[in-house]
């Protein structure tokens, strides 16, 4: 009897569980947990993929100007980055203002090279700090060891 009880306690647990991470009652899919980055930072509300594809250099105004109106919204305010293993970079969207200080700690145990409007090397374990400015106010990608965009940097006036 007390077995029998047990299981359909339990049944009636995990059924109630599994309606609440199903039903969404605001008919919005529910937010997705963020996971940690290498960093150890949430990286699910800040992640390149929420912000799509890059506009190619041959785009029309109107799909970089919303590219970058996107960016913006998803960027966070922030003037320190990590960069972890395989070039992982947290935040990955930051929003910075112009002529403040910039840091990029390399929390990964090999080195690094940044590129925005000029070469960053990035000792492992090391903080190397740069001064905002690059060629004035708008949107940068930064490439790392030579690979494809691993973040965007907004910088404002």
């Amino acid at each position: 009897m007390k077995k029998t009880i047990l299981i359909v306690a339990s049944a009636i647990v995990v059924a109630g569980v599994l309606s609440y991470l199903t039903v969404d009652k605001t008919g919005s899919n529910p937010s997705p947990t963020p996971s940690l980055s290498s960093s150890g930072s949430p990286s699910g509300f800040n992640s390149l993929q929420q912000l799509g594809p890059t506009p190619s250099a041959n785009a029309s105004q109107t799909e970089k100007s919303n590219f970058a109106t996107k960016l913006r919204t998803l960027a966070v305010s922030t003037n320190s980055v990590d960069i972890g293993k395989n070039c992982s970079m947290s935040p990955s969207m930051i929003s910075v203002k112009s002529g403040y200080n910039l840091t990029f700690k390399n929390i990964d145990t090999a080195d690094h090279g940044l590129n925005i409007s000029e070469q960053i090397k990035l000792p492992a374990g090391k903080e190397t700090t740069i001064k905002a400015v690059f060629k004035g106010p708008g949107v940068y990608g930064i490439n790392c060891d030579g690979a494809n965009i691993v973040g965007f940097i907004d910088l404002r006036e």
